[in-house]
């Protein structure tokens, strides 16, 4: 209800004042960019270049969102499969596509969490669920949202998804995830290096081996037709200040080859 509110002002905000030169830039983003996007959205005000909104959710409903109606003049994706749909289902820009940032998974647990001896920073991935036998572990939507799909695939490489079963649980973003473990809802979750860098209050237990899932990249694309705004929006994520901010956030520098790594989408147009 509050997300369907605040899109509905956002519409009526941007509608009201589509013939000004101040009409603000919104911006749509994967939750596990809240911070850094936000940051940058602030720097990119601080630098003249005019009112920016933000939006956070999973990538696959901010996309769909969009292709929907929703004004969004960017969509910042967290792999490249949805930035694709979107140009392909719905409004995207294919011209404007870029890389901006990576990112690696790891498994995380809270602060006060009984580990049951176990050294926290030295577990091997594939020794995870002996830690959850009494508890849950938490991963995103495996079906739609990135976050969930890498850690659908990470775990099917080491044989475990069909063993995690009666322990896995399943959020709408990674947010909802790293949230469930700081609050203790679940016992240990599987989020992006990002996500626990900025949550302070949980530990890392294992870091995901990169070979068992798709690359991470994170993928930034315009609108058909988006205020001139959008485009600088879209160079200055990609540029130093941009990239500096990502940095701080510890998200790694987007791969040289473009395009080249995610998981597959598992939705059609429509």
């Amino acid at each position: 209800m509050i997300r369907a509110v605040f899109l509905a002002l956002c519409t009526a905000l941007i509608a009201g004042g589509s013939a000004r030169a101040d009409q603000p830039l919104l911006i749509f983003a994967a939750s596990s960019m809240t911070n850094a996007v936000q940051d940058i959205a602030d720097a990119f005000e601080a630098a003249g270049n005019g009112p920016v909104v933000t939006v956070f959710d999973a990538t696959s409903r901010a996309a769909r969102q969009i292709q929907q109606g929703a004004p969004a003049h960017v969509l910042v994706s967290a792999n490249s499969e949805w930035a694709q749909w979107l140009v392909t289902c719905g409004p995207g820009d294919a011209a404007t596509r870029r890389q901006i940032a990576g990112n690696r998974l790891v498994v995380i647990g809270s602060q006060s969490s009984d580990h049951k001896g176990e050294p926290r920073a030295a577990l091997a991935f594939e020794n995870i669920l002996p830690i959850v036998s009494e508890g849950r572990l938490a991963i995103a939507d495996p079906v739609g949202v990135p976050a969930g799909i890498y850690a659908r695939e990470a775990l099917i490489g080491t044989g475990l998804w069909d063993q995690a079963q009666p322990q896995l649980v399943q959020g709408d973003t990674v947010r909802t995830v790293l949230n469930w473990v700081r609050t203790g809802t679940a016992l240990t979750g599987i989020v992006y290096a990002t996500d626990a860098h900025v949550a302070g209050d949980v530990e890392v237990l294992s870091e995901v081996p990169t070979d068992l899932h798709g690359a991470i990249v994170y993928e930034a694309v315009a609108v058909n037709d988006a205020p001139p705004a959008a485009h600088a929006f879209l160079s200055f994520l990609g540029g130093d200040e941009g990239q500096t901010i990502f940095a701080e956030y510890q998200f790694a520098p987007p791969p040289e080859d473009m395009h080249n790594g995610g998981p597959a989408v598992a939705t059609e147009c429509g």
